[in-house]
């Protein structure tokens, strides 16, 4: 909804015009926050997360994609003053100019696409200029899937997260099998938060203020409350946990993984897409997403009842 209908109208000629840094740096605070609110995911939460998570590109990235699709276009026609224009600008401009078309030669170096002038000379027909447009589709989607991936790298709340296939343009499956139902939706929320850190448990407020809060679970009071403690060890929440993780254990069974280690397991539990699950990858990342979905928000719902029950 927000790439077909939301973006062509906000960026809308916009690739013709001069944008500031401070423009774009606000229009991608704008698009970071819905996107936030789409999620339900609160205002702290890392940007890579925000726009991966939901398959979205950077207003930068849409609006570099404009202009050299607008570019190519323009070589298509070499009688056109457009055409000629941009052959003399190219040849005779400076490389600080301000020059829309020397603006166009820096992104094209961006996505290490040909030279503009060399696209200018060898576009001659349509087969041509698809090629080219092809080409800078792959180009744009493979730099923006390497910066996610280095920035995700070097967030340490979100270990967990796996980075798909063209993160740009496809949801990560926590969304992807929660859209039939609202109740579904909610639960995938909350995943959601566990996956980009932002489901706040005792040892992330330690970590965040700890001469205010201890690390030690408010539950069990015997162990630091971190990811693992929560999913699988906390007593306090055996009971309400146990039915998911036979579930999970005949799943594994089934798909040979019923010996991995428990690293491993949080993976799966967390973003099940960043283990190897063999040939049956998406039926089986489906059904493991459905059920560390119910598991979560089970244990969720578990743990802020107990905590409000005691805090009376």
């Amino acid at each position: 909804m927000w790439t077909t209908f939301v973006i062509p109208r906000l960026l809308h000629g916009i690739e013709l015009l001069s944008i500031r840094k401070t423009d774009l740096e606000n229009l991608e605070r704008y698009q970071r926050k819905v996107l936030k609110q789409l999620q339900s995911l609160p205002e702290r939460t890392a940007s890579v997360a925000v726009l991966m998570l939901i398959g979205a590109k950077t207003i930068e990235a849409h609006i570099d994609t404009r202009i050299i699709t607008t570019f190519l276009n323009i070589t298509k026609d070499t009688s056109s003053v457009e055409f000629s224009l941009a052959v003399r600008q190219l040849k005779m401009k400076e490389h600080n100019s301000n020059s829309w078309v020397i603006k166009a030669a820096h992104i094209l170096a961006k996505y290490d696409l040909p030279d503009p002038l060399f696209l200018l000379e060898s576009i001659k027909n349509k087969k041509d200029l698809e090629h080219w447009k092809k080409q800078t589709k792959i180009g744009i989607e493979t730099y923006w899937e390497h910066k996610l991936t280095t920035e995700i790298e070097n967030k340490s709340t979100l270990t967990y997260i796996n980075i798909q296939d063209r993160p740009t343009k496809y949801p990560h499956v926590v969304w992807k099998g929660s859209h039939h139902s609202p109740f579904a939706s909610h639960k995938a929320t909350i995943k959601a938060k566990l996956m980009t850190g932002t489901l706040l448990l005792e040892s992330d407020k330690h970590r965040f203020q700890p001469k205010r809060y201890n690390p030690q679970c408010k539950l069990c009071k015997t162990d630091i409350e971190d990811q693992k403690h929560f999913l699988f060890k906390c007593p306090i929440l055996e009971a309400r946990r146990s039915p998911y993780t036979e579930k999970l254990r005949l799943e594994l069974q089934n798909l040979g993984l019923d010996t991995i280690d428990e690293n491993t397991k949080l993976q799966l539990i967390v973003d099940c897409t960043g283990i190897n699950l063999g040939r049956a990858q998406k039926d089986s990342a489906m059904r493991l997403e459905a059920l560390s979905r119910d598991m979560i928000y089970a244990l969720y719902t578990c743990r802020a009842n107990i905590l409000k029950k005691n805090s009376f």
